[in-house]
């Protein structure tokens, strides 16, 4: 590694790319069910964690959130 870290961050490119189709029921329910599963978070702390689903409609009031995973 020949760059210092902060010019590796500043590189750092991220995207994503999603299917325009909600996901289906049967997924949903095993992810649920794992979420269920899941007693503690990182380092071991308490946590909840919750599938969120929106609607079609959601779409533009859901555009700018840029929350990167946390809400």
């Amino acid at each position: 590694m020949n760059q210092q870290i902060q010019e590796i961050i500043r590189k750092r490119f991220s995207c994503r790319s999603y299917l325009d189709e909600p996901i289906q029921e049967s997924d949903q329910q095993q992810l649920k069910e794992f979420i269920k599963s899941l007693e503690t978070g990182p380092m071991g702390t308490n946590a909840r964690f919750e599938l969120v689903s929106s609607t079609y409609e959601d779409r533009q009031s859901l555009k700018g959130l840029g929350t990167y995973g946390f809400i």
